[in-house]
């Protein structure tokens, strides 16, 4: 018996031109068989190829609605998909990060029966796959995040309609929906399954202003870095004003005044970096605030 539910799939689409024709038809394929009702929904990252006419000529051979968005300029995996999502109609949505279904199709099923379980977030990830330079990343975040989000490289992902409206009303602006949608407090879980390969979307430079945008978004890095820095500079300003007393006092051919002058210098520099310490502090604060980030989030919802 199929599924009672509208389910819509959002796909991120970026040169893909040889291999979303498969990937359309493959989920649709799948959604016909256990769904009553379905959506496909292409969101084409403004493609240099000929991506766009490959998803118009597919659209007769699909059994569900079939919507591409085609991007005006490159916005990126996270703003793309917000915007595939906000357009998308379901009571259960899939995000799918990546053009190609490296993953059996049925643990999308998979994916679903696991809401009936409490989870509003299901999460499909592969198994030993996460690159070096994303477990770092991942560690990273771990130690410096005050409430020890753990992450992990995510292919897909299933969101409940009441996730995507606690995500929608997060004032952050940058949308790393991973962990936005940890910080929404629905419950989620996530499966793990041998892929043939993932080979992720972004580009390097695309990584790192992710990553950089998340680390200082996220964490207290910056205040942490900016406070490290005040206080070595402090250190040696003093040290400086340490060392032209000890000069006047015990060596002989100090000129006059340099005493008095690297006095000066050390004491000013030294208040200088007071000031920077705690102005890096206020706009710390500052940044809080204005990015409404949640103190904390609810670790799990039970129910009876």
């Amino acid at each position: 018996m199929k599924k009672q539910a509208f389910i819509s799939f959002v796909i991120y689409t970026y040169n893909c031109e040889n291999t979303v024709q498969t990937t359309i038809q493959k989920i649709d394929s799948f959604a016909t068989e256990k769904f009553s009702h379905h959506e496909i929904i292409i969101v084409n990252d403004a493609s240099s190829d000929n991506l766009q006419l490959k998803t118009q000529n597919i659209n007769s051979n699909i059994k569900g609605n079939l919507t591409t968005i085609n991007l005006a300029r490159k916005a990126g995996l996270e703003v793309a998909m917000k915007i595939g999502v906000d357009c998308a109609i379901g009571d259960f949505v899939y995000e799918i990060d990546y053009s190609e279904i490296s993953f059996p199709v049925d643990l999308l099923y998979t994916m679903l029966e696991k809401t009936a379980e409490g989870y509003d977030i299901v999460s499909l990830s592969p198994n030993n796959k996460t690159k070096a330079s994303s477990g770092i990343f991942y560690r990273l975040f771990k130690s410096l995040s005050k409430n020890n989000i753990s992450l992990n490289t995510e292919i897909c992902r299933l969101l409940t309609r009441r996730a995507i409206n606690a995500y929608s009303i997060i004032k952050n602006k940058t949308r790393y929906r991973k962990l936005l949608y940890k910080l929404t407090g629905y419950n989620n879980t996530t499966i793990y399954t041998d892929v043939d390969k993932v080979v992720s979307p972004l580009s390097l430079k695309e990584k790192i202003h992710i990553a950089t945008d998340v680390l200082f978004g996220f964490t207290n890095i910056g205040a942490t870095i900016s406070l490290a820095l005040s206080s070595l500079f402090i250190f040696i300003s003093v040290g400086v004003g340490v060392y032209a007393l000890w000069a006047h006092f015990f060596l002989n051919q100090v000129i006059s005044g340099w005493t008095t002058l690297m006095a000066f210098l050390s004491f000013g520099f030294s208040g200088i970096f007071i000031i920077l310490a705690i102005f890096n502090k206020y706009f710390y604060m500052i940044l809080k605030e204005v990015r409404d980030n949640p103190e904390s989030f609810i670790a799990s919802i039970e129910k009876r």
